[in-house]
């Protein structure tokens, strides 16, 4: 009985599931996601190893490199208008040049090279300055563009049209190469370089120079005279053709006030232009004043003495 009751305990036991699982299947799918997975990260790991190697050996190389001369052969002005001569266009590739001389990489010397530019009289604006290669050097920027000259104590100065002084200073038998107008007249002495010429007897000249420009009649001007005001002090432009300040053999040509700025009673800037154009043409001015200021044109003719208080009024057109 007893053995009975063993055989029977054992194969109940053997009967029993067994509680420890058995190994899953190998899952190929599974196997490549987890390769894949470690090549993209040993991928990434080696680019960003990579990148920084490359870029320590990049400053590596900058900092060991010797200074890279720059030349105002190398330096190009990208913006460089027409009216700019090759003299003032070499002086700012040397101002240019001259602080290009660091390493490659080096934009401290672009920095600095932006900083004197804007010191420079001639340049109103700069965008910016790009290195190009280590020894080719891009200036874009903008300029100030000489208009007149204006008559000073000691010769005669650059302006732009703003009244900015620009450096130059030139003599009575050197200014008439540069074709400019030549205002006369102020009242005031020139500012610091790069600085407006104070004075609102020059900006009233120039006022007068922009709206001759585009006529071409300012080349047969000899200077623009801001000295004189009328009865309330305003600037009262007179010009000059001929032989200047000999009333004797040129004509003095009365515009009146600051173009745009007229009284009611004088006719527009257009109306003056086409009567300057008129006197101009016409010979037998030398000697007179002729008013084309007010509703007609009026000559005055000396009669003796001054010519200013001794005249005679006579319409003329």
């Amino acid at each position: 009985m007893s053995w009975f009751l063993r055989s029977h305990d054992a194969r109940k036991r053997k009967s029993r599931p067994s509680s420890v699982r058995s190994p899953r299947p190998w899952d190929p799918l599974r196997t490549l996601a987890a390769v894949k997975l470690l090549l993209v990260l040993a991928v990434a790991g080696g680019a960003g190893y990579g990148w920084q190697f490359s870029r320590e050996a990049l400053r590596d190389y900058a900092r060991r490199r010797a200074p890279v001369a720059v030349s105002a052969q190398d330096v190009v002005l990208a913006d460089a208008p027409g009216w700019m001569n090759d003299p003032l266009a070499a002086s700012i590739r040397d101002l240019v040049a001259a602080e290009i001389h660091g390493r490659p990489l080096d934009a401290g010397a672009l920095g600095r090279a932006v900083g004197a530019l804007r010191q420079s009289p001639w340049v109103e604006l700069v965008s910016k300055i790009e290195q190009r290669s280590l020894n080719q050097v891009i200036v874009h920027a903008s300029y100030r563009r000489p208009v007149a000259l204006v008559e000073g104590r000691d010769g005669y100065h650059l302006v732009d049209a703003h009244g900015m002084r620009l450096p130059g200073l030139y003599s009575a038998s050197q200014w008439r190469s540069l074709r400019l107008p030549l205002i006369v007249g102020q009242a005031s002495a020139p500012g610091p370089l790069g600085k407006p010429w104070p004075g609102e007897d020059l900006r009233a000249g120039l006022a007068l120079v922009a709206q001759l420009a585009p006529t071409g009649l300012a080349q047969h001007l000899e200077a623009i005279d801001v000295s004189g005001r009328d009865e309330r002090g305003r600037v009262q432009l007179v010009l000059w053709t001929g032989e200047g300040r000999d009333r004797r053999r040129s004509a003095h040509i009365v515009w009146g006030l600051t173009p745009h700025a007229e009284t009611p009673y004088e006719p527009d800037a257009g109306t003056k232009i086409n009567r300057l154009a008129a006197v101009l043409s016409r010979r037998g001015a030398q000697g007179k004043i002729i008013d084309i200021s007010g509703a007609a044109v009026w000559q005055r003719e000396p009669v003796g003495g001054d010519v200013i208080r001794s005249a005679e009024y006579t319409e003329a057109w």
